[in-house]
């Protein structure tokens, strides 16, 4: 029990003015026990809390941190007007555009690599061949 709890136990005793409060310490203990159990319980939770929002508080700067490398399409709404700062929502669609973007370019690169002149000659060939006729 710690020191205020004790003392508001003494005050409760010296206090009651009906007299013969040696029955009623014991609930006035137990009362004090669950509230110190309930401020525990509390500020456990305001902890909690305050790491999850600081958490999400760190994911979010994340995010917009690299909605910056859109530069003005992050910052543009729906309706086409221009946020000064990054849109959240905005970011993975762009990520997701440029994903698809790179995938593209990169197949490309190695068919290229793997055949030079691929279906860029085969195609030219054709071409050639119908203006011949």
């Amino acid at each position: 029990m710690t020191q205020a709890q004790r003392e508001t136990l003494e005050l409760f005793v010296r206090c009651y003015p009906f007299g013969g409060t040696e029955h009623l310490v014991e609930p006035v203990r137990a009362l004090l026990r669950d509230h110190a159990r309930l401020q525990a319980e509390r500020d456990n939770y305001e902890a909690t809390a305050r790491d999850m929002a600081n958490n999400a508080e760190f994911w979010r700067g994340l995010v917009l941190r690299s909605g910056e490398v859109f530069g003005v399409e992050a910052k543009t709404c729906d309706d086409g007007t221009i946020n000064e700062t990054v849109l959240a929502v905005k970011v993975p669609e762009l990520v997701e555009r440029d994903h698809a973007e790179l995938l593209a370019l990169r197949e490309a690169a190695e068919e290229v690599l793997v055949d030079p002149w691929g279906e860029t000659f085969r195609k030219l060939r054709a071409a050639l061949n119908r203006s011949e006729r």
